[in-house]
């Protein structure tokens, strides 16, 4: 006896040969590689050859390259002409970014000024807010989004410094020691 299964299928998305000179690199991915990296990928490709879709997005010109930038780049320093790809059609300009973010998270190498011009670029773009971007990102602990996202980091100090408790002010005398501890500890440079 069969169980009923009360899921959808999942759409599986079925690779295309798509020409290089159709396909551009994601301008703002966050998914930085070293030198050496680069050059174990270009290694691998050449002896064991490209066995790893690139996940694209139709443009007016072409496809941007939402995931495999950095198989792209490399499998071009190896001479292919064309690449299999995966056609996103149902993807709009946020959701590419998002799962540009996403899919660069999961694999665990983000930079962190890439990942910071990213996220600005979104919020200002769209409007969308932060912790909404955080949890599209597939983000579960806000400490390690905050990890990469240098503005969160920077708005976490803020309020830190602003949170730490003077000591209570009975009289004027006290007022001139916390001015003067402040001064001291932070010059003419005061928050």
């Amino acid at each position: 006896m069969s169980k009923k299964k009360n899921k959808e299928a999942i759409k599986v998305y079925m690779p295309q040969m798509i020409p290089a000179a159709l396909l551009r690199e994601h301008d703002t991915n966050s998914n930085k590689q070293s030198k050496h990296a680069f050059a174990e990928l270009r290694k691998n490709i050449r002896e064991k050859g490209f066995d790893e879709n690139l996940i694209v997005r139709p443009v007016e010109d072409g496809y941007v390259i939402v995931a495999g930038n950095h198989r792209y780049r490399g499998g071009r320093a190896e001479g292919m002409e064309e690449f299999p790809c995966v056609i996103r059609d149902d993807w709009d300009q946020v959701e590419a970014e998002i799962q540009s973010v996403r899919r660069n998270y999961v694999r665990g190498a983000i930079d962190k000024d890439a990942f910071t011009a990213q996220v600005n670029k979104l919020v200002k773009e769209t409007g969308i807010f932060v912790d909404d971007l955080m949890e599209r990102f597939g983000f579960e602990d806000p400490d390690k989004f905050a990890e990469y996202y240098k503005e969160e980091k920077k708005k976490e100090e803020r309020v830190a410094q602003a949170t730490v408790s003077a000591p209570a002010v009975k009289m004027i005398d006290d007022l001139g020691l916390v001015l003067s501890a402040i001064y001291e500890k932070h010059g003419d440079t005061a928050p």
